[in-house]
C-alpha cells in the first residue's frame, strides 16, 4: 500500500519547483573528480623512486681474512683489447648518386601554346638530358625553343628551375609526368613525358 500524498489545502498556493541546476555542473564535477584522482595516483604511483639503501649497507661478497705472513699479491693491470673500427663502405661517386636531374630526364611531347614572336605549334618534342645532379640541358626539335641549361630545385613532387629566366616545372604527381617550360620567357610549352 502506497503512501498517500499529503492532503492539499484548498486555496493554498502550489509548492514552488526547485530551481533547475545549470547544465555545466555535472561535467565540471566529473572533471574535478578526475583531476583529484589523477593527483592522488601521481602522489602514490609506483614510478616514484623508492629510497635506496646507502652504499655502506649494501651486502658485499665476504672478503677472506688477510694472511699475516704473505706479502700482498701483485695484480697485473687488465689487458684492453681494442676492436678495430668498422670499415664503412666508401660513398658512391657523385656521378652515380641520383639527383633531381635523374627525376626529370627524358623526352617530352607537347605543344607551344603561346609564342611572343609566332603562332602556336603542336607535337613539339623536348629532350631533357642530365648535366649533373641538379642541372639539366633542355633542347628541342623546334628552333624557336633553342637549348637552355636549367639549375633545379624541388618542392614536394614538383621540380622547379632554381634561378634564371626560364620557368621550368616538372610535376611528378601526374602520370606520366608533365612539363611546363617557358624558354627565356618568350614562349610557353606544355608537354608530357613519353614512355
Amino acid at each position: 500500500m502506497g503512501h498517500a500524498a499529503p492532503p492539499r489545502i484548498a486555496g493554498a498556493a502550489p509548492r514552488p519547483a526547485p530551481p533547475p541546476r545549470p547544465r555545466w555542473m555535472l561535467p565540471a564535477a566529473v572533471a574535478a573528480v578526475a583531476v583529484l584522482l589523477g593527483l592522488g595516483l601521481y602522489a602514490a604511483g609506483p614510478w616514484r623512486a623508492a629510497p635506496t639503501a646507502p652504499v655502506d649497507e649494501v651486502a658485499a661478497a665476504p672478503k677472506p681474512p688477510p694472511a699475516a705472513t704473505e706479502p700482498p699479491a701483485v695484480v697485473a693491470p687488465p689487458v684492453v683489447v681494442e676492436k678495430p673500427a668498422p670499415v664503412e663502405a666508401p660513398a658512391p661517386p657523385a656521378a652515380s648518386t641520383p639527383g633531381l636531374a635523374d627525376l626529370v630526364v627524358g623526352t617530352y611531347l607537347g605543344d607551344v601554346i603561346a609564342d611572343s614572336r609566332g603562332a602556336s605549334r603542336s607535337d613539339i618534342e623536348v629532350t631533357i638530358t642530365r648535366l649533373d645532379r641538379a642541372t639539366v640541358r633542355v633542347s628541342s626539335d623546334d628552333r624557336r625553343m633553342g637549348t637552355v641549361d636549367v639549375h633545379l630545385t624541388r618542392n614536394g613532387n614538383q621540380i622547379f628551375a632554381a634561378d634564371g629566366n626560364t620557368p621550368f616545372i616538372v610535376d611528378l604527381d601526374r602520370s606520366p609526368p608533365s612539363l611546363v617550360l617557358d624558354p627565356r620567357s618568350e614562349l610557353a610549352y606544355r608537354g608530357i613525358r613519353r614512355p
